[in-house]
């Protein structure tokens, strides 16, 4: 199954959740149109368990346009708005560039195992038919992915699917844009990966309204291969017969960790499941914006069977600059290696100081496994919140002492600052901690709380919510969305 529901609201009253959907061959996202359309006298009823509010409109099945739901109801609840699985054997939907013959390329199924979360927005384009601008509120989501096999080299290449960043008109779950960010059939790059390698897009994208004027204008997202994407939405394309022009919004190679498709020494392509998270260090000169993306690495799918404890395939955190004074792709060698315990962002253009590109950290790895990053990352007050996990070893039956099939590992908290990479977790003598064991668990993605301070707190899968940071009254009251 799928990840967490994007909630969106369509048309006069409408609510809806817009998620994802793993099984067979493929994947899948749909909308779900949650509007309940039960009387107000209804909701002060009891069904036959004496329980208040049941909808009265509730079907026993999903399927749209069914007559099972009670007489008095004017629609079904939950209905489902569309589906969307992009089989080629039904609706051939081209992607952009074409995909390169001969490379094993899925060719019936292109929407691959969906592990991303859509994200929603609204751009504006300019309609060909009508000859006039139209705002479209889309979902935009990566092509998945496809486990074929345990090992690094398999988890790169993602089965060879899912190799597309996809935007879908939420109202109809129309594909209007569809770009192929794996191998292509020409115009591959012969200086850097662009095009050269096959590669899933699992993780969630980020997404930015720079301008605050209500319109999407950048997406970022990473890949299997340890690349992220960029593309850039403040030209207006033309959309002709619900098709977004292939010549607009072409995603850019914005990071590589290496700059040949196969690292030396003995290093490895570190894959990206997570989502890219956005924050401003400030303006150019000129006033442009110069946006950081920070995002961890890790194999995600294996984690916990992952037992590679190879000193040349640890994995990185990584905070990248985009600035429009600086040459892309950035790679590893662009960044300053920063460090969790010793300030290395002092120097004159390190780190996001003068032509610096931004940083990156080396993750632990023990002799059972490397430390990967598992989580999105959370930025609040200039500081960054990530959680890692490494494996310890098989599990072992308490009574016999003998190995069983279970696997164990260890999370970690990450609290860093924003601008360093150096941590903000001290010992008990005010040394600096490079991180906090969370216990034998996993951790899960950090969020902030407000109660009468404001925390930043993280669950583990033994019903646990320790706290990360924070434990100070806010300075500004978050507003809700009625508010903003």
């Amino acid at each position: 199954e799928g990840g967490t529901p994007s909630n969106v609201g369509i048309g006069n009253n409408a609510g809806g959740g817009i998620s994802n959907n793993s099984s067979g061959n493929g994947g899948s996202i749909f909308a779900l149109d949650v509007t309940d359309p039960d009387q107000l006298t209804h909701m002060a009823q009891s069904d036959s368990g004496n329980h208040k509010g049941v909808p009265e409109c509730l079907v026993g099945d999903f399927v749209p346009g069914t007559t099972t739901k009670p007489s008095n109801c004017a629609s079904e609840y939950p209905k489902i708005l569309w589906e969307l699985r992009d089989d080629q054997s039904v609706s051939s939907t081209t992607p952009s560039p074409a995909e390169k013959i001969g490379t094993n390329e899925a060719t019936t199924q292109d929407l691959g195992f969906t592990w991303s979360q859509p994200v929603l927005g609204r751009i504006k384009v300019h309609d060909t038919g009508a000859n006039a601008d139209r705002d479209y509120f889309v979902a935009i989501f990566g092509g998945g992915y496809d486990h074929s096999g345990s090992d690094i080299a398999s988890t790169n290449t993602a089965g060879n699917t899912g190799n597309f960043l996809y935007m879908a008109d939420i109202e109809t779950g129309k594909i209007i844009y569809k770009r192929n960010l794996g191998l292509w059939n020409t115009g591959a790059s012969g200086t850097n990966t662009s095009g050269n390698l096959a590669a899933g897009v699992p993780g969630q994208p980020g997404v930015a309204d720079i301008n605050n004027d209500g319109y999407l204008d950048r997406i970022y997202i990473g890949d299997t291969q340890g690349r992220i994407w960029k593309v850039d939405l403040t030209t207006k394309p033309n959309i002709t017969s619900g098709v977004i022009d292939t010549a607009s919004w072409i995603p850019t190679l914005f990071f590589d960790e290496f700059q040949t498709a196969t690292p030396g020494g003995g290093a490895i392509r570190q894959p990206i499941f997570n989502r890219p998270t956005l924050f401003l260090v400030g303006t150019t000169t000129s006033g442009l914006p110069r946006i950081a993306v920070a995002v961890g690495t890790g194999d995600r799918d294996n984690m916990p069977i992952l037992t590679d404890n190879n000193s040349s395939h640890i994995n990185y955190f990584i905070t990248a600059l985009d600035d429009p004074s600086l040459t892309y792709p950035l790679y590893l060698s662009s960044l300053t290696l920063a460090s969790e315990t010793t300030d290395n962002c002092s120097g004159a253009n390190t780190c996001f100081n003068g032509t610096g590109a931004g940083f990156y950290l080396k993750l632990p790895y023990s002799d059972t496994g490397v430390e990967i990053v598992n989580t999105n990352a959370l930025v609040f007050e200039q500081t960054i919140s990530f959680n890692t996990f490494i494996h310890a070893g098989a599990t072992t039956d308490p009574d016999t002492g003998a190995s069983t099939c279970g696997q164990k590992g260890d999370a970690f908290f990450h609290h860093i600052n924003a601008l360093t990479g150096v941590s903000l977790f001290t010992d008990a003598n005010g040394n600096i901690e490079a991180e906090r064991s969370a216990g034998s668990e996993v951790a899960s993605e950090p969020i902030v709380y407000q109660d009468q301070n404001i925390w930043i707190v993280s669950a583990t899968d033994n019903t646990k919510v320790p706290t990360v940071a924070g434990g100070k009254p806010p300075t500004a009251k978050v507003k809700t969305w009625k508010e903003q």
